[in-house]
């Protein structure tokens, strides 16, 4: 269980690159909940997959499952999240073990909140030994970011790739406190302090405010995604692929049925 608010906090004021499918759901179990309760998780998925045998094989396999998020508690990433911090956590280590060659990144997620993603991109990315990513269900938004950030990205045709871009949900719950006979009345000094509050109409500044947060970010994933890909700008625009037209777009490097098949092109590669 997670707890409202904090997951609200999050809906209603962070950056997200996030399948819209997903976000509404995530939408949905907050508006079946009043504050103060605990919600169920909507997502969850087992990321304690055994990998000893590609270990013995001088692979690490990282999982990336679920919905992305910084700083996630252990609660929430036992239901389905997926912390930044600690895949960083297991990319560091992976990059320190001297019996370990190769790294792939195993992903499942159709994306997630953008703090601490351009931190984990570059830690990915300065990554010295032979690093790829591999799906073969969803790697979307924010998942695509951290794909885009290893050397190559792997998927199987059937896959999900791309939605590249970002933005940032906000609440207008004014017909609510009606409802309810509730008047907001804020006492306040700074002009954007409220910026965004859900008790009040946007105001044009607030609005070109968080419409330059969301091009910055969607900038800096742009780069990342075009630094080893050439795709065209016209497949940028949050479209996602399957496995095979994503290849033949630019998304990704090639096709591959099953993890093990990366597994053994990785140690062929070493030996050529």
């Amino acid at each position: 269980r997670m707890s409202y608010p904090r997951i609200a906090a999050k809906v209603a004021r962070e950056c997200w690159s996030l399948e819209p499918s997903t976000f509404r759901a995530i939408l949905d179990s907050l508006h079946s909940h009043k504050p103060g309760q605990q919600i169920e998780a909507i997502h969850a998925d087992d990321q304690s997959e055994t990998i000893s045998d590609y270990e013995a094989q001088g692979i690490a396999v990282i999982p990336v499952h679920g919905i992305i998020g910084h700083r996630l508690n252990q609660m929430e990433m036992l239901c389905g999240g997926c912390s930044i911090d600690h895949v960083g956590q297991l990319v560091d280590m992976a990059a320190d073990d001297e019996n370990i060659h190769s790294i792939i990144l195993d992903i499942d997620s159709p994306g997630g909140t953008i703090t601490g993603l351009p931190e984990l991109s570059a830690k990915i990315a300065a990554v010295e030994k032979p690093i790829v990513a591999f799906t073969d269900s969803s790697c979307a938004s924010a998942a695509l970011w951290i794909a885009h950030s290893a050397d190559a990205l792997f998927a199987t045709e059937s896959s999900h790739v791309g939605s590249v871009g970002a933005y940032i949900m906000l609440l207008d719950s004014r017909r609510w406190y009606d409802e309810q006979g509730q008047i907001p009345t804020p006492i306040v000094r700074g002009e954007f302090k409220l910026a965004g509050a859900d008790f009040k109409e946007l105001t044009t500044a607030e609005r070109e405010m968080f419409q330059a947060s969301v091009d910055k970010t969607v900038s800096k994933f742009k780069a990342v995604v075009l630094a080893r890909h050439d795709i065209e700008e016209q497949y940028l625009e949050g479209q996602v692929f399957d496995g095979d037209d994503a290849e033949e777009l630019g998304f990704v490097d090639a096709i591959f049925p099953d993890l093990d098949q990366v597994a053994s092109y990785l140690n062929e590669s070493r030996s050529v």
